[in-house]
């Protein structure tokens, strides 16, 4: 600091010299001209006005040259202070960005710990850092937090409870005939449920409930596709109205989960089990749902426009009112599904079961059926205009008052069906359809072979 001071004054002088050196010159020439001889010529008078008008030019042009030299010196100042706020800038956010790693890691100690209270306080703290992440302006940073609470959700912790150690073994009983017979000890008790466990798990689909809603403030508000929760346990879950489009659900445990209303648009659920769940009005539209487990699932109302259901298990599922327009649903398990008004315009069933279904006054216009098994399925007032049921197995189904104009029967089982008051305008069928018992069907509009 010292010598840079020095250095400093030293320019100053320097500088004072040489103004002083070129001005008294430059008034020397001015003078010179004023006098009307050449620079180089000796001896030359000057009145005081003359001395005036040298003096006032050569003042006039130091200053220039001065004021040059202040703008060259206020630049320079410029840049040494814009530097010196850089370099502040920089060790600020130096200072901020380790501050928060320095949090995430207390906050990873914390949900490592073996106090469930400790665990907790370590997840809401994460879920602030996240937040500060975002409005520190590093995204990436605040998907480091997510991943780690969505790590926790796929990881199985141990119970805190201690097991109760197994008793000894078979201890030798005596019997009447003198001989010797084991006596077995019961089976050691099973620790019981952590239930602290379960609440810091609660605490996690708290926070994510609460930040993927599209109601959330916008600091707080985690995007589309952030969550991987992949194999994670969310059995009762409250996921309600929140926002899980694009999710990465991949075999997770749903079961008896409450997602009503739950945008689950895109989300990847390939293999997931979403028994009993309540997912009434929710947004599946585009979602992957290959596989996937909906046993007794209530559905009503929901969004599967363009869902892939291809081998799903929707057995005793609601889908009352549901939307499954161009559904692809090759293979699925409808069995005794309730689909009462659902829209299945388009839907793609082939091989899809549908005993017992309950398709009352269901859209299955243009509805590819073939091979669907659809025996004893209540199809009253069921729209299926144009509806491709080649090799469907319609045994036993209600068909009254449906709409089957323009559908493909071609090689159809319509055996003890109630076809009453039924639409069969424009259907197509082959020598193969068998039709039930004194039924004469309406002249095919093109027979297949």
């Amino acid at each position: 600091m010292k010598a840079t001071r020095w250095q400093l004054r030293s320019w100053v002088l320097l500088g004072t010299a040489v103004t002083t050196g070129v001005g008294l010159t430059v008034l020397l020439v001015f003078a010179r001209l004023q006098a009307g001889k050449a620079v180089w010529e000796n001896g030359f008078y000057l009145n005081g006005s003359q001395w005036f008008d040298a003096a006032r030019t050569t003042v006039t042009l130091i200053g220039i040259i001065g004021l040059g030299g202040a703008a060259f010196l206020a630049y320079r100042k410029q840049l040494a202070t814009e530097a010196a706020h850089v370099l502040q800038k920089e060790a600020h956010v130096l200072q901020k960005t380790g501050e928060l790693r320095s949090r995430y890691t207390t906050c990873a100690e914390q949900l490592g710990h073996d106090s469930p209270a400790i665990r907790q306080a370590g997840i809401y703290a994460l879920a602030s850092l996240a937040d500060d992440w975002h409005i520190y302006g590093n995204d990436a940073e605040r998907q480091v937090c997510i991943d780690l609470l969505c790590a926790y959700l796929r990881t199985d912790r141990a119970p805190s409870s201690v097991p109760t150690p197994p008793g000894p073994g078979p201890l030798p009983q005596r019997t009447i005939a003198g001989r010797k017979s084991p006596r077995l000890t019961p089976n050691p008790p099973q620790p019981a449920p952590d239930r602290q466990e379960r609440e810091v798990r609660a605490a996690v689909i708290n926070v994510i409930r609460r930040r993927a809603r599209k109601t959330a403030s916008p600091e707080k508000c985690w995007p589309a596709g952030a969550l991987s929760l992949n194999s994670a346990d969310l059995s009762r879950a409250d996921l309600s109205r929140a926002t899980l489009s694009r999710a990465d659900l991949y075999a997770a445990i749903l079961t008896s989960a409450r997602l009503p209303a739950a945008d689950l648009s895109g989300a990847k659920l390939t293999h997931a089990d979403m028994s009993h769940a309540d997912m009434s009005g929710a947004d599946l539209t585009g979602a992957t749902l290959f596989r996937a487990t909906l046993v007794d699932t209530n559905l009503f109302g929901a969004k599967l426009i363009g869902a892939n259901m291809r081998a799903a298990n929707l057995i005793d599922a609601k889908l009352s009112s549901a939307t499954l327009t161009d559904a692809r649903l090759a293979g699925a398990r409808l069995t005794g599904a309730d689909l009462t008004g659902a829209r299945l315009t388009g839907a793609r069933l082939t091989g899809a079961t549908l005993t017992s279904a309950i398709l009352f006054s269901a859209d299955l216009s243009r509805a590819t059926l073939s091979r669907a098994t659809l025996s004893g399925a209540n199809l009253t007032g069921a729209t299926l205009a144009s509806a491709n049921l080649k090799l469907a197995d319609l045994t036993g189904a209600d068909l009254t008052s449906a709409d089957l104009t323009g559908a493909d029967l071609t090689g159809a089982t319509l055996d003890d069906a109630n076809l009453t008051h039924a639409d069969l305008t424009d259907i197509r069928y082959s020598a193969s359809t068998l039709w039930p018992d004194g039924f004469s069907p309406p002249l095919p509009a093109s027979t297949g072979s």
